[in-house]
């Protein structure tokens, strides 16, 4: 009696986290009931750890191959769960092998997926690993592992002098603004101080956002207009239930200004602040405001 030759490799998969891998005896060429997922944001990586396994009955070398990345992505392969050898030039060449598995014998590894800065929020990257048999390549095993780039909302509220060519409070937020997020100038009785503003969207994802500005104390005058210069003045929505321009790109702006006059009894040394509050109209949470005095 002769034993058959049986060759089957078997691929797993966990998420880097988790302590059981999936997959174990299910052989597949799409990665059905084989595929794990993680979010990230963006420029952090989601880490999945493999493992190959021989299912056959005799001693067999499997060779695996890999998604290669997508613009704007990153993935590594590394021999190991931990360091290791990158591996990536192979995987996703024309294929890393693992030599001489005996029956039953196994073979950890991993893949690393970043997606890049400008990856858009929600956006997908499904990688494909596949082990196939040297010994008979109509033998193989596919896992997935489905990487999505986390939403992120975040308005940018910015601040200058007319007379400046540079805005303060680039990439920071804040509730309350610091000297970092604060512009000043003094004006002489019944003169105007323009301030030049602009709202950009930080996030990965398109927005709207909500402006609001604040009103005129007694003596004052302050007026908001939707463009460095002319416009349309916005005042009452500003000062109201806020200013709603039209939805912005991950990384576009919109800039406009705010004029701020003392009257004509308007004390020596007095102050007016004014606050421009960005609040993204898809998470209210996520808000900055900037200051003029």
């Amino acid at each position: 009696t002769t034993t058959t030759t049986r060759r089957q490799p078997d691929v797993l998969i966990r998420n880097s986290a988790e302590t059981a891998y999936l997959g174990d005896n299910v052989y597949n060429a799409d990665g059905t009931n084989q595929t794990k997922a993680q979010t990230v944001s963006n420029s952090a990586k989601a880490t999945y750890a493999l493992k190959v396994q021989n299912d056959g009955n005799v001693t067999d070398s499997v060779k695996v191959t890999g998604t290669a990345a997508a613009t704007g992505w990153t993935i590594r392969y590394f021999d190991a769960l931990s360091g290791g050898t990158d591996v990536t030039s192979s995987v996703t060449g024309t294929g890393w092998t693992v030599l001489s598995m005996a029956a039953g014998a196994v073979k950890e590894f991993r893949v690393e997926v970043t997606p890049g800065a400008t990856i858009a929020g929600g956006a997908l990257h499904h990688v494909l690993v596949t082990a196939t048999s040297t010994g008979d390549a109509t033998k193989k095993d596919v896992v997935k592992a489905t990487t999505t780039t986390a939403t992120r909302r975040q308005p940018d509220g910015m601040v200058r002098n007319a007379a400046d060519t540079a805005y303060v409070g680039d990439n920071n937020y804040e509730a309350t603004p610091t000297a970092a997020q604060t512009k000043a100038q003094t004006v002489a009785n019944g003169a105007k101080a323009t301030y030049m503003l602009k709202v950009q969207n930080d996030g990965n994802v398109t927005d709207s956002v909500k402006v609001a500005g604040t009103a005129a104390a007694t003596g004052w005058t302050i007026r908001y207009f939707d463009a460095l210069s002319g416009g349309t003045d916005i005042t009452s929505s500003m000062t109201g239930t806020g200013w709603t321009p039209a939805a912005l790109a991950a990384g576009a702006a919109k800039e406009f200004r705010v004029e701020v006059t003392p009257g004509t009894t308007i004390a020596s040394g007095a102050l007016h602040h004014v606050l421009l509050t960005a609040t993204s109209t898809g998470d209210a949470t996520k808000k900055d405001v900037v200051k003029a005095t």
